[in-house]
């Protein structure tokens, strides 16, 4: 066939291939678009390009704060235009269901690990559930093939509620009512690697390779050094410390004082704290950006920029009781309500909802997200679950 006076892609102006590039999913240009040849590299593989298209797509401020120095702008264009993509169409985006395979009570605690193939679950009857997400058949899925995706169930991980999961690497890291925080190991049948005794019930928990956080009951917070098995306490509050997130630089924590409290982990003390109206439930700490959620259901920003944690604003996102849960992410932010809802917000100055998710019939203790995977603790005996209806080879999210 003849291809005589026929136009190639790489004969179009810049104007227009800027022009077509508008029609095209932030990921196809990034992934595909970009990679043609050197000049399209030069074109769509530079800062200056995505800094131009999120802000022709999106109005409000974004970074909510000054981003710092390493902040990857193709990148939260991509997760932006994602997030939207999917969660502004729920249906047709995501496969949706309510995992209650061996779930004998209330849900307290979910974390996804493994970068989000492997679902972790706590519950009130005192059991460890690991599952695995990747064996999912689909919405036409049996009774016996949602059971084939427990992988493991410890009936007597704890003596108590487990009120707080996370983990490093392939080790499962659990908080509890017990007083204890043990580690297990999901290579090995999630047997017991490790276990620490706290001195009052673990209420939330941060973790990295060589430390574990943990906020108790008796207003301590614990460190826990997993090289040593050294566990010390230190008191920076007056009640009951409710939640925990921490970087290089700090440990972050909140308390029913109604009070947030930012330890200088190289100094070894307080760097600054700062009383608040209502108490804090949930952190969330990354890129100079200090979220947390109260006891009202409201959701605040500071911002840590240079260590300032100057206060930037408080938002009512909807919620009508306390914000019991929250996952910031560079293209959403999630969060979760005694109110029986999930909100998927902008992850922007003046955050507005996206989507607003109502499946289950009880409180929402805990959610978390990886790679396009959400999840969430419910109060009826199940877990409420949403994964992307395609995988890809850069991301679980939907094309």
């Amino acid at each position: 066939m003849s291809t005589k006076g026929s136009l190639t892609l790489d004969q179009l102006d810049d104007d227009v291939l800027f022009h077509i590039a508008t029609f095209l999913e932030a990921r196809v240009v990034k992934y595909a678009l970009s990679q043609v040849c050197k000049r399209f590299q030069e074109m769509f593989d530079n800062e200056m390009y995505w800094k131009m298209r999120m802000t022709v797509r999106f109005s409000k401020k974004y970074p909510a704060v000054p981003c710092p120095p390493n902040f990857q702008w193709d990148d939260a264009c991509v997760a932006r235009e994602d997030m939207h993509r999917v969660w502004s169409n729920i249906d047709q985006s995501t496969h949706n269901f309510m995992y209650s395979c061996n779930i004998y009570g209330g849900v307290d605690a979910v974390h996804l690990m493994q970068g989000g193939e492997i679902l972790v679950a706590g519950d009130r009857n005192r059991s460890l559930n690991l599952i695995d997400l990747t064996k999912y058949p689909g919405n036409q899925a049996s009774e016996e093939q949602i059971k084939e995706m427990l992988v493991h169930s410890n009936k007597t991980a704890h003596e108590g509620w487990i009120w707080s999961i996370t983990s490093v690497d392939k080790k499962v890291i659990t908080g509890c009512w017990d007083y204890q925080i043990r580690m297990f190991d999901a290579e090995v049948g999630c047997s017991l690697a490790s276990s620490f005794k706290c001195k009052a019930p673990v209420l939330s928990l941060y973790a990295e390779d060589n430390e574990i956080v943990a906020s108790c009951f008796d207003k301590k917070v614990y460190f826990i050094d997993l090289r040593t098995s050294a566990v010390c306490s230190r008191v920076f509050h007056t009640k009951p410390v409710l939640c925990v997130t921490g970087s290089d630089h700090f440990i972050i924590s909140g308390s029913e004082d109604k009070s947030i409290s930012i330890f200088e982990r190289r100094a070894g003390k307080i760097f600054m704290m700062f009383k608040l109206d209502k108490y804090p439930l949930c952190l969330s700490y990354s890129d100079n950006q200090l979220w947390f959620g109260d006891v009202s259901g409201n959701l605040h920003l500071h911002d840590g920029t240079e260590d300032v944690f100057q206060y930037i604003g408080t938002y009512n996102v909807g919620h009508t009781e306390k914000m019991t849960g929250l996952i910031t992410t560079p293209g959403a932010i999630f969060t979760c309500s005694g109110d029986k809802s999930i909100k998927v917000l902008d992850p922007t100055r003046e955050p507005t909802v996206i989507a607003s998710i109502n499946v289950h019939k009880k409180e929402i203790a805990k959610i978390d997200y990886k790679n396009g995977v959400l999840v969430s603790a419910g109060g009826e005996d199940c877990i409420g679950v949403w994964l992307p209806r395609s995988f890809q080879k850069e991301s679980y999210v939907l094309v």
